[in-house]
C-alpha cells in the first residue's frame, strides 16, 4: 500500500511538472532603433536556427525629399530561447564598408534573461549608442518584451 502512495505522489509531481512546462511562453521582443531623425520599431520573435536570421539594413526618410535613404548600419537581433544549449538573446551592429561588413557592436543576454519592467522606458537593454567609424553618427537602440 506504501509503495501505491509513493507512485501516485510521483505521478501527480511528474504531471505537475509537465503542466507547469506546457504553460511556459517565451514573449517577443520590440526592439526600437533611432537614426538620422528617424524612429522604427521591429518585432523579433524566438528562432530554433540562427543562421537563418539576416541583419536589417537600417534607412531613414529623408523629411525634406521624402526619399529613402540607406544607412552603413546593419542591425541583426538573434533570439532563442531554453532549452537550447545555445540559448541566448544576440544583439548585433555591422558597419558597412567598402570590403564589406564589420561587427561593431554585439551584446549577449544568456538565461535567465532579464525581466521586463514596463516603467523602464528603454527595456532591459537600456539606450544603446552604437557610433559611425568615419562620421561618428549615431545610431541608438533599445529593445523590450512585447
Amino acid at each position: 500500500m506504501n509503495n501505491l502512495k509513493n507512485h501516485r505522489y510521483y505521478l501527480l509531481i511528474v504531471s505537475l511538472f509537465f503542466v507547469s512546462c506546457a504553460s511556459l511562453s517565451y514573449k517577443n521582443l520590440e526592439c526600437t532603433y533611432h537614426y538620422g531623425g528617424s524612429t522604427q520599431s521591429m518585432i523579433v520573435k524566438p528562432v530554433t536556427d540562427p543562421y537563418k536570421v539576416e541583419a536589417t539594413q537600417i534607412a531613414f526618410k529623408d523629411s525634406k525629399t521624402e526619399e529613402i535613404i540607406k544607412t552603413d548600419f546593419l542591425f541583426k537581433v538573434v533570439y532563442i530561447v531554453p532549452p537550447a544549449d545555445d540559448a541566448a538573446i544576440n544583439i548585433y551592429v555591422y558597419y558597412l564598408s567598402k570590403t564589406g561588413q564589420a561587427p561593431i557592436h554585439q551584446v549577449k543576454y544568456l538565461p535567465p534573461f532579464p525581466v521586463g519592467d514596463d516603467s523602464q522606458p528603454f527595456g532591459f537593454t537600456g539606450l544603446q549608442n552604437v557610433y559611425e567609424p568615419a562620421l561618428g553618427r549615431a545610431f541608438q537602440y533599445c529593445c523590450r518584451w512585447k
